[in-house]
């Protein structure tokens, strides 16, 4: 599918369904983690896992879009870094009031639910990125 042997830069996130699965699912595990009232050493754990799922997306999406824009390569970091923040502060202001209304791991469950079709595009972009870019985008 590539050309003279240049990895397309959807071989970037060809697996950043792995990292984004194990975000999730420790994601919502830490969710009813507390709802539960397991052990602190459980949570712990299960944040590393988080920690780890989280780097290993963030930096092949990071790779990828560098690799799409290479001569603008500060400015996408700087639009990935915009966009994780206002998301991130848009969750922070849901957490209180879905915490008090539907509790802790219902709460994850759902925030869990929103990423997956996130996590569905990548894939779908490391599947047909390539061809899709050859006919519409940047090469």
């Amino acid at each position: 599918a590539n050309q003279g042997g240049k990895v397309p830069p959807e071989a970037r996130i060809r697996l950043v369904w792995i990292g984004g699965i194990i975000f999730l699912v420790c994601t919502v595990l830490s969710g009813w983690i507390i709802d539960r009232h397991w052990p602190l050493a459980a949570l712990l754990v299960v944040q590393f896992f988080i920690g780890v799922g989280l780097a290993f997306a963030f930096q092949s999406i990071a790779s990828y879009l560098i690799d799409m824009f290479p001569l603008k390569s500060a400015r996408i970091t700087g639009v990935q870094n915009f966009y994780r923040g206002v998301w991130g502060a848009i969750i922070v202001q849901l957490f209180p009031t879905m915490i008090e209304n539907i509790d802790w791991g219902w709460t994850y469950t759902i925030m869990m639910l929103i990423a997956v079709p996130g996590l569905i595009g990548v894939h779908l972009l490391s599947l047909y990125g390539e061809k899709v870019r050859r006919r519409f985008g940047p090469n």
